[in-house]
């Protein structure tokens, strides 16, 4: 997928072997010589964090030995600010702590009666290009595979259609306390039972042999679900290639405008509505490879009301996604739509627990689970507003001290490699990659970032092998968040070096 999505690829293998390596890894006795000393590291910190570019600005931060159980430094840290993706840290932690580590999303396509049949099972890593890639597969191979297993159990004719039960989620696609510009762009995409692609399309334009013809274009994936308006020009060499791309909101139609004089992938749109982008996606595959599908696409419950498959489905193909791999594309990566697949996903397991059938994952059953995980920790609920999983609603509010609880809970883990892994980390990859690699030491962390709101709350592991939880939020700046993006840096500077 277009790297204009701002995704940064990971590879959980990788990413695993790394953190092992990490953990035994030893500094020289000659690094030694500017080391903090106990009696300077908390006026180090305050040097950095006291002193912000807008006195206006709100900042709250806790740092805590994890050795001692000390408070190094805080600042404010019971302040209720916006986290903006630091709330995927309350996800993480509060999945892995429910879900065995074998835990897979299992998308499955079977034969009920002559009817072709697609369970969705709330993966939201199905035909995920990063992931995609880090197994080394195209995204959409998978499609293939079921079309060659139809085709081989003599399925490749179902004149009763395609039914598609994507009911383990509700039919709440998009949160409405989300910003109405962000829901056309990737990162902003709807939430459903049934996903694809993260449920976004690329569109690549490309030139015609003469100046002023429409450009030609193409999706990825391939779907009818779309109505293109193209206004998008060929212009002569040498002239501006200046292309793009946009979804009128609430529709399935696409602009296409500017001009081009050579090939491009445009920035990835969000679907109108996820599981239609991925049922019609799904059956032009199964189409253009062979497999005829008589009559409409139709939406309706096939799970009995325990979530179970009924009896008489005939399983002919299925798609695993271990959890891993989607932990790793939250905190990682900060993929939106995977936090919040399994924000849902934790509600409809919360029901499944309680014997409310037929069970259903929302916003309304994610914060019940996400709550009783937190108050389980020992958070103060009265101190956090849960929206959504993601952060992307400002209406979200947490503080650097009930972060803090979570990273000191999740240390001592039975989980807590995994838990280690799926966070960004400045030698393991992830959003951290860059922006930390001058660090003489490990960081692991969760970063947070939306107009005038930069977050980072993690872990430092110094190079005398000691830890430290932090957690800093700050709100209402304006302009850049490059100042506090360096102190930031600064502060895990700091903590690297300290004894």
């Amino acid at each position: 997928m277009a790297r204009t999505m701002g995704w940064h690829r990971r590879t959980i293998a990788a990413t695993a072997a790394a953190l092992v390596a990490s953990l035994g890894w030893s500094h020289p006795a000659a690094a030694q010589s500017n080391r903090t000393t106990p009696a300077n590291i908390s006026a180090r910190i305050g040097s950095v964090l006291d002193n912000l570019p807008d006195p206006k600005v709100q900042c709250g931060a806790l740092i805590v030995d994890l050795q001692t159980g000390k408070t190094v430094y805080a600042h404010d840290a019971d302040r209720r600010l916006t986290p903006a993706s630091n709330q995927k840290l309350v996800v993480l932690a509060a999945a892995i702590d429910h879900f065995p580590e074998s835990t897979a999303f299992e998308t499955v396509i079977g034969q009920l009666g002559d009817t072709l049949v697609i369970v969705g099972d709330g993966d939201p890593a199905l035909g995920d290009p990063e992931v995609a890639a880090d197994q080394g597969v195209a995204p959409l191979a998978f499609l293939d595979l079921w079309a060659h297993a139809l085709q081989a159990g003599g399925h490749a004719n179902t004149p009763g259609g395609l039914v598609v039960d994507a009911t383990i989620f509700d039919d709440e696609y998009i949160h409405p306390e989300w910003d109405a510009e962000d829901l056309v762009r990737w990162y902003g995409a709807p939430i459903g039972g049934l996903n694809l692609y993260n449920n976004c399309v690329e569109v690549t334009v490309w030139p015609r042999a003469d100046a002023g013809q429409p450009a030609n274009y193409a999706l990825n994936p391939p779907t009818p679900i779309f109505k293109i308006e193209n206004r998008c020009r060929t212009v002569a060499p040498g002239q501006p290639n200046s292309p793009a791309v946009g979804r009128v909101p609430g529709s399935w139609e696409i602009v296409l405008s500017g001009k081009v004089r050579e090939r491009v992938t445009l920035q990835a749109i969000s679907a109108a509505e996820p599981n239609a982008f991925a049922a019609t996606a799904i059956a032009q595959h199964l189409t253009d490879a062979g497999v005829r599908l008589g009559g409409q696409i139709r939406y309706a419950r096939v799970r009995r009301s325990d979530g179970s498959l009924p009896p008489d489905l005939q399983v002919l193909a299925a798609h695993r996604t271990p959890i891993a791999y989607v932990l790793g594309r939250i905190g990682g990566d900060s993929q939106n739509m995977c936090a919040e697949s399994l924000f849902k996903r934790l509600g409809y397991e919360r029901m499944q627990q309680r014997g409310e059938f037929p069970a259903v994952g929302s916003w309304s059953s994610g914060r019940e689970a996400v709550s009783g995980f937190l108050h389980s920790v020992g958070c103060d609920l009265n101190t956090i507003s849960i929206v959504d999983g993601s952060g992307l609603s400002r209406s979200n509010q947490a503080n650097a001290t009930e972060f803090v609880k979570i990273l000191e809970y999740m240390h001592t883990h039975e989980r807590r490699e995994l838990f280690l892994s799926s966070l960004a980390g400045n030698r393991t990859g992830g959003t951290l990659a860059g922006r930390m690699r001058s660090v003489d030491g490990d960081v692991y962390a969760k970063t947070g970032y939306m107009s005038g709101v930069r977050a980072l709350s993690g872990y430092v592991r110094t190079r005398d092998d000691k830890w430290y939880a932090f957690s800093v939020i700050f709100n209402g700046f304006k302009g850049s968040s490059r100042p506090y993006n360096d102190k930031l840096r600064e502060l895990c500077r700091i903590l690297a070096d300290a004894p």
